[in-house]
């Protein structure tokens, strides 16, 4: 599934980049091909750019060592690096990193930071730890960013909100602390946000309500507290809401009624009370609704049983 992703997203870049069918050629040779992809270069051999190669060999942790597996690049499988000949007449440099199950391990290498040209960062699956690194605020031209699975930690950098992501996924991670403001700026490009299965704690981010252009929104295995706010309304363009599995409380009521959009709706595992509003009636797509493991009270409303649910 992440490579179809990854190909769809290439593909989406730019309608006029063109598949080379030239050659790159590295400095160390510690990875015979880098490139699983060349964009740009017709029946020519160019050098990949320097920091480029030092980057890939720096985060396959192969920089120092003469041979080692991290260091083959599968040109058929599951990894990724998509470099582009088109951008600097000299060297090709690398748009786009794809590296997921390969136990690469130890903190991201700084050096990323300064392939300016990627717009799509894979490193899901992984054991890398430490804090996103500060020279990451450089990537103005990311679109895509997926670390999920790792060991990471600390506070979601402010400089995310400086990308032009529209997709973001930190999930399954040991990330804490507030939710930047910064990342409203993103509300023209963000369609995709995964912050499940780390240590978020404290009231709901309002801040996500002016991220308007969102379709998938997953909170789930954190432990957000308070109440679901009415600014969730906002959200006109999800499709998918998880908030389960977190310390939220109160009633459910007019927070979803705007959603008409939403197909799927996970609320389990949380402290809300109260019944079940007939305010849910509005969102006629809805075709999964999961509440159980709360403190709810009476009866389903007859108009949500009117709705298309294949999961109540």
């Amino acid at each position: 599934m992440e490579k179809v992703i990854l190909l769809l997203l290439l593909f989406s870049l730019n309608s006029q980049l063109t598949m080379g069918e030239g050659t790159v050629t590295t400095t160390t040779g510690r990875i015979k091909k880098v490139c699983t992809q060349i964009l740009n270069l017709d029946k020519q051999v160019k050098p990949l750019g320097a920091d480029d190669e030092k980057a890939i060999l720096k985060l396959l942790g192969c920089e120092t060592r003469t041979y080692s597996t991290n260091c083959e690049i599968d040109q058929s499988g599951s990894d990724s690096v998509i470099c582009d000949c088109g951008l600097d007449k000299d060297v090709c440099r690398v748009i786009a990193i794809g590296f997921s199950d390969r136990n690469l391990d130890g903190p991201l290498p700084e050096i990323i930071g300064s392939l300016t040209n990627l717009t799509l960062i894979m490193l899901l699956s992984n054991k890398f730890s430490g804090e996103i690194p500060t020279s990451y605020a450089n990537l103005k031209n990311l679109e895509h960013l997926n670390l999920r699975g790792n060991k990471l930690e600390g506070s979601i950098p402010p400089f995310l909100g400086d990308m032009k992501l529209d997709f973001l996924d930190l999930s399954d991670n040991s990330f804490s602390g507030p939710f930047p403001t910064q990342l409203a700026s993103l509300k023209s490009h963000l369609t995709h946000l995964d912050l499940s299965k780390n240590l978020f704690s404290g009231s709901f981010p309002t801040q996500l309500s002016s991220l308007v252009n969102l379709k998938y929104l997953d909170l789930a295995g954190n432990s957000f507290d308070g109440q679901i706010p009415p600014q969730l309304n906002s959200l006109v363009n999800l499709k998918f809401l998880n908030l389960s599995s977190n310390l939220f409380s109160g009633s459910i009521q007019t927070q979803f009624g705007s959603l008409a959009n939403l197909s799927w709706l996970d609320l389990s595992n949380n402290n809300l009370s109260g019944p079940l509003p007939d305010k849910l009636e509005n969102l006629l797509l809805l075709e999964y609704l999961n509440v159980q493991g709360n403190n709810l009270s009476g009866p389903i409303p007859d108009s949500i049983g009117q709705l298309s649910l294949t999961y109540l």
